[in-house]
């Protein structure tokens, strides 16, 4: 029994819930189902996505931004490919909610467990014991491809995936849980990150919860109010006291704190004057011209530096064309793919603010 301890953490999901054997697969209850689920190819969305950024908080803003609208329908992975020539490549897995059991804690894609047993550019056809079909896959340095339609043949898969097929391998339905089980230890330390499961969280009636404490916390607060009350007036009327037999003293010492004060107050307007920091009120004279134009904003942020915004509009190309010709604006550009839904446009664009003195220096 070679797979008796992966089954404590390991099972396998195709349409049904199976536990790893020496003879394949063997059907289990939900009750006794452990905390890893892989899943088979038929159950999920696999693509890649090129973004033409580098950076990472970037690239996170922008995944963030195309995961976003799917998120009440399926548990969302994503893994960062490669990075190169000004681009991030990025695999994104869909896996519907309704097939991850309560209590999953890590939910793995088979074909990103098996594309760690090919080499670069290798051509992979597998077939799972639990009478799938047969199922495409190829790993090239930029992403991961697989296909399980039996449409697709694999000459017209390999044209697609832009290899050739050459040293392919076959994992045929006796041998691949002996893979599996081979690519569960490899990628093993890629598993860390990437693919845990956010627990929902549950709608509670805090109403009927918390109507029991009502009545005694009500009580105990206007109690304590007036101990707090009667408290605060004893202190009050001592204070008073003190402060009329001292009160040519703290005279002297209030008017000198104004004189700092006002002082200080000089002192900073004087510095601001003088300063390059760019006010962040300033992007608003940017962005009201675009307001009054039908643009509709859906998040706005100011880092310091940067401004990123997201909008919806006609034309994106236009939003930012007009910023190119705004002199408070620096290096305007899209950093995300503009998403297209109907008439309307969807999009990302950060800018710097220009200092005062540049936009003067500009006229």
């Amino acid at each position: 029994m070679k797979y008796k301890y992966i089954n404590k953490f390991v099972f396998y999901y195709s349409k049904q819930s199976f536990r790893l054997e020496d003879d394949g697969l063997e059907p289990i209850e939900r009750s006794n189902l452990a905390k890893v689920m892989v899943v088979a190819r038929q159950h999920y969305i696999e693509r890649s996505i090129s973004l033409p950024i580098t950076l990472t908080k970037d690239v996170n803003a922008a995944i963030q931004f195309e995961l976003e609208p799917l998120q009440s329908e399926f548990h969302l992975f994503h893994k960062v490919f490669s990075t190169s020539d000004g681009k991030t490549q990025v695999m994104i897995w869909q896996i519907p909610r309704d097939i991850v059991p309560k209590g999953v804690l890590l939910v793995l894609p088979e074909t990103y467990l098996l594309s760690f047993i090919l080499e670069t550019n290798q051509i992979c056809v597998y077939q799972a014991p639990s009478g799938a079909s047969p199922v495409k896959l190829v790993k090239t340095t930029e992403k991961i491809c697989s296909s399980a339609s039996e449409q697709q043949s694999l000459a017209i898969f390999s044209q697609v995936a832009g290899v050739n097929l050459q040293n392919a391998l076959e994992i045929s339905v006796d041998h691949f849980l002996e893979y599996l089980l081979d690519a569960l230890r490899i990628s093993l330390k890629h598993l860390v990150k990437g693919f845990w499961v956010k627990p929902s969280s549950q709608q509670k009636d805090w109403g009927q919860t918390l109507k029991p404490l009502v009545v005694p916390f009500v009580t105990f607060a206007i109690g304590y109010l007036a101990i707090s009350s009667l408290y605060v007036s004893y202190r009050l009327s001592s204070v008073t006291d003190i402060i009329e037999e001292q009160r040519e003293d703290i005279e002297t010492v209030l008017a000198l704190q104004s004189g700092i004060h006002d002082t200080q107050s000089e002192i900073d307007e004087y510095q601001s004057m003088t300063s390059s920091e760019v006010p962040a009120f300033r992007m608003w004279q940017v962005f009201a011209p675009l307001y009054q134009q039908g643009v509709q904003f859906k998040f706005i942020r100011y880092n310091g530096e940067q401004v990123f915004f997201s909008a919806t509009a006609k034309s994106a190309s236009k939003v930012l064309e007009q910023l190119l010709n705004v002199k408070a604006v620096i290096s305007p550009q899209f950093s995300t793919a503009v998403r297209k839904a109907g008439d309307e446009e969807t999009f990302i664009i950060k800018f710097s603010l220009a200092t005062v003195e540049e936009s003067v220096d500009e006229k």
